[in-house]
């Protein structure tokens, strides 16, 4: 049933393609068809009336005419669904080669009456009737074969219509020649003549269309025929055929051929805007009926082919299965010997087998949670036992860094301080290794969170290179920064991670980046699909070893690097990069490079950040009265050079480039600059020279381990920048040239004196609650040494009983501490102040390096500041300027 259903659908399909073709092919000949009825009309006219634009016209015309018919040929004899024969020798009975045939008679028979057209040598009948109505006639028939074999009952009765239609316009085109041939003679008309014509008449206004079902092709037709021109135009019609008649003895008419021509053509080419419509319905239905047909062919075609395909799968499955059942009962068995000692006979072809089956997996599910609980216990007790592990060796390692540092400073012969840069180095670089994995062991135990505080993100990012900065100009590597100027405004994020980011790419970029390489890092603001947020892209590049794509697979990973050849040559656990891709995927971006082996590499990741709202004014073109000029060099090209011509162009600072002396005379004469910036790397210290005096302020850019060679010069500088540039060195100088032309003096800060440490001391008194002996004498000595009174608590209880004892100015809380930790010695301190109205005493917070993130967390307890540990005495007189201003005085320079 299934393939008599297939075999009627795929005959509906075809008999609707071959509609479809029979209908465009139909297109072709109707163009034809009309085409040599408007050249018969325009013969006519010529024969009653040799005039010169007539037969103009009737040569184009005929030009158009054979165009169509080739088309039409052309069409016919190469649409192969047309043709029902299959060799030369059944040709005759193709009934698509018996009308071409047709039709190329019928142009052969027009072709050869034209000459004697244009030689007004035969007659009006002969011409009209015999060449042209009988290809007209030939025409029409092959129109009328187009439905034959359709079943299709609204497609029959729109052609049914159509040729109607067909019928109606030759008519028209009859009445349009004939009456033209009439009228251009100014012939009088026979009683025949004039009966014929009102046959013809009737014939050409036979259009009726009131049988159809289809609602909006009436409506269209009615709009087509029914509207007011087309009216009009019928009325007109109608008036000059009654006033052709009304004279039609004497013929003298008052309407010239011409104008008769024209109003018939109108009518006709209404008529064929019906016949288009229709061919549209009938195109419409055509392809519905051929889409009905296909699915109907797809279903059947679909159903036949799947029982056969399940015939066969199932024969092959029932034997895959009974197999599987045999290997299911043999493993569940084994499993069964294995698991327990419970003898338990697996048949799964049994109710009994199956129940114990079902009995032995959900034990074994059981078990198998039970495992995996007990394993995510060991991890997390692996990862907390390694953060303690790594506290705990911090703790030691801090006092080494510590007394080292103190030790530089107790006046040590060379050799003695070589020794103690390398313990130094050395304790440096595994302090680094321990906060490494400390934060990798918080990231796997899921304690590690991400903050979302208010942040100034140039100040944030620049300080974050800057850190590398030095390190960077001893290897000679050109360091360039564009952090985006138009993130002038505070975001919110965590700025701790993100530095830490940036300072881990970084270090690899340095470490991994050869003598007299580069490095750019490259911050820009790009645009976000959220309005609410700025999206920030990160970039680092760097001309170093760079990777392969296979080792670009597991950069990521932890303890890795790109091989172990590396790990021996440059050091490093590999956590670094670990680290900074967990912590971008927990701000929601995902750090991800591009590298080639020998070329360099590029570290780059995206990340949205929440606006924060503001009042600042933005300092875009706050600088646009100044102008500038640039030293460049043709040879030596730096990123940097581009993008400290952003920096200008943002501030609104014009500016021009040179890179000869000769040039730069040419620049001063067209135009007054105010500044002028002259990269060191691209000129010569004699060149140098004549560019200090010039009356420009000189600005140099160099690295900071040429600072004494730039200083030995004694030369006029306004200003050395030294490498990375970046927004705020760019803005301070263009701030300090504003101020000193202007002569403003700025008046200086009160709040706080300087610290020196030559020339000072802190006279006050301070509590440091610590509890390892070794941090307790660390901390004691760095801060007597800045004149302070320091008193030693052994915990947080003996610090808080110790405040309530004695008087301080500044406490120092560790965080970590036996019967009362830091945060809680510092919620009783405040509580006992509050109770008995004792003034506040700052308290700052020692934390380890890992924990830096936190601080939001220790304002949110009370704790004022936070420092880390080892104290890092630039880092420690930073925080007491900040809480001991006014316990600074000056010492006797003479006295110890």
């Amino acid at each position: 049933m299934t393939s008599y259903y297939v075999y009627s659908s795929f005959l509906g399909f075809n008999a609707a393609q071959q509609l479809q073709e029979r209908l465009d092919q139909n297109k072709h000949l109707n163009e034809a068809l009309s085409n040599i009825a408007r050249e018969r009309g325009m013969s006519a006219m010529y024969l009653g009336n040799k005039t010169r634009n007539i037969h103009k016209s009737l040569i184009e015309q005929r030009k158009i005419v054979d165009e169509k018919v080739e088309d039409y040929l052309k069409y016919a004899r190469n649409n192969k669904r047309l043709h029902t024969h299959t060799s030369k020798s059944n040709k005759e009975e193709c009934l698509a080669c018996s009308n071409v045939d047709s039709v190329i008679s019928a142009i052969v028979k027009i072709k050869s009456v034209r000459p004697l057209v244009d030689a007004h040598a035969i007659e009006f009948k002969e011409m009209f009737i015999d060449a042209y109505g009988k290809a007209q006639i030939a025409f029409i028939k092959q129109l009328e074969q187009i439905t034959e074999n359709q079943i299709d009952k609204e497609v029959n009765q729109l052609y049914s219509l159509y040729i109607a239609m067909v019928n109606a316009k030759e008519a028209s085109g009859i009445e349009r020649g004939y009456m033209a041939y009439i009228i251009s003679r100014s012939s009088e008309l026979q009683r025949d003549d004039l009966n014929e014509w009102i046959s013809l008449i009737g014939k050409a206004d036979s259009i009726n269309y009131g049988g159809i079902q289809n609602k909006n092709l009436i409506s269209s037709l009615d709009a087509l025929f029914k509207n007011e021109d087309s009216l009009e135009l019928f009325g007109d019609i109608n008036s000059e055929r009654a006033a052709i008649i009304s004279i039609s003895h004497s013929g003298e008419y008052d309407i010239t051929s011409g104008v008769w021509f024209t109003m018939l053509s109108e009518k006709i080419n209404i008529i064929a805007q019906a016949e288009d419509l229709l061919l549209n319905a009938m195109n419409t239905r055509a392809q519905k009926v051929q889409e009905e047909s296909l699915q109907v062919l797809i279903i059947t075609f679909s159903v036949w082919l799947i029982a056969i395909i399940l015939a066969v799968l199932g024969f092959v499955l029932s034997n895959q299965i009974a197999k599987n059942i045999r290997n299911l009962e043999s493993v569940l068995e084994k499993v069964a010997g294995d698991y327990d000692s419970k003898e338990r006979k697996i048949n799964l072809h049994t109710a009994e087998g199956t129940d114990l089956a079902y009995e032995l997996l959900e034990d074994i599910i059981e078990q198998t949670k039970m495992d995996k609980i007990s394993a995510q216990e060991a991890s997390e007790a692996k990862s907390m036992f390694l953060a303690n592990m790594s506290h705990e060796i911090r703790t030691p390692l801090n006092g080494i860094v510590g007394f080292t540092e103190l030790l530089k400073d107790s006046g040590l012969q060379q050799e003695q301080s070589e020794f103690v840069d390398i313990i130094e180095k050395s304790s440096e670089n595994l302090l680094e290794i321990i906060n490494n994995i400390l934060d990798l062991s918080k990231i796997e135990s899921n304690k590690l969170e991400i903050e979302n505080i208010l942040f100034n993100p140039i100040v944030e990012f620049e300080s974050a290179v800057e850190v590398y900065a030095v390190r960077a100009s001893e290897k000679h590597i050109n360091l360039g920064c564009f952090i985006d100027p138009s993130l002038e405004f505070w975001l919110k994020g965590d700025p701790t991670k993100l530095k830490e980011i940036i300072i881990n790419l970084l270090s690899n970029a340095v470490k991994f980046t050869n003598n007299a390489g580069f490095i750019n890092v490259n911050i820009r603001k790009i645009d976000s699909d959220k309005s609410t947020k700025t999206r920030v892209r990160f970039e680092i590049q760097d001309s170093g070893i760079g990777v392969t794509s296979e080792q670009k697979s597991k950069i990521f990973e932890a303890f890795s690097q790109a091989d172990t050849s590396i790990t021996r040559k440059y050091g490093g656990t590999g956590l670094g990069l670990t680290i900074s891709s967990n912590f971008v995927e927990l701000m929601g971006g995902k750090l991800d490079l591009e590298s080639k082996l020998a070329e360099g590499t590029t570290f780059f990741f995206t990340l949205d950040f929440e606006k924060a709202e503001t009042l600042h004014e933005t300092s875009k073109n706050s600088f646009n009265a100044l102008s500038a000029l640039i030293l460049s060099d043709s040879e030596k090209i730096k990123k940097q050079d581009k993008y400290l011509r952003e920096y200008l162009e943002y501030y609104g600072v014009g500016f021009k480039t040179f890179n000869a002396i000769e040039k730069l005379e040419l620049l001063l004469k067209d135009s007054d600059y105010n500044l002028l910036f002259v990269d060191y790397d691209y000129t010569s210290e004699e060149t140098l020279r004549e560019l200090s005096k010039l009356p420009q302020e000189l600005v140099v850019l160099t690295k900071s381990n040429l600072m004494k060679r730039v200083d030995s010069l004694g030369l006029n500088i306004f200003k050395i920048l030294y490498e990375p540039i970046h927004a705020s060195k760019i803005r301070q100088i263009l701030e300090n040239y504003t101020l000193l032309n202007a002569k403003i003096e700025v008046a200086k800060k009160s709040s706080c004196k300087n610290f020196d440490l030559s020339k000072s001391k802190f006279i006050a008194d301070v509590l440091v609650a610590e509890d390892n002996t070794i941090n307790q004498k660390l901390i004691q000595r760095t801060l007597e040494d800045l004149g302070l009174n320091v008193t030693i608590a052994n915990n947080g209880l003996d610090a808080f009983q110790k405040r309530k004892d004695g008087k301080f100015d500044l406490i120092f809380m560790d965080i970590q501490m036996p019967f009362l930790d830091g945060v809680e010695a510092t919620a009783e301190i405040l509580e006992w102040e509050a109770d008995y109205k004792q003034p506040h005493v700052p308290i700052v917070a020692l934390t380890a390096n890992a924990l830096k993130g936190d601080r939001e967390k220790f304002i949110l307890a009370g704790l004022d500041e936070y420092t880390t540990k080892p104290l890092v005495r630039a880092e420690i007189i930073t925080i007491l300027n900040m809480f001991l201003a006014d316990f600074i005085v000056e010492v006797n320079e003479t006295k110890s």
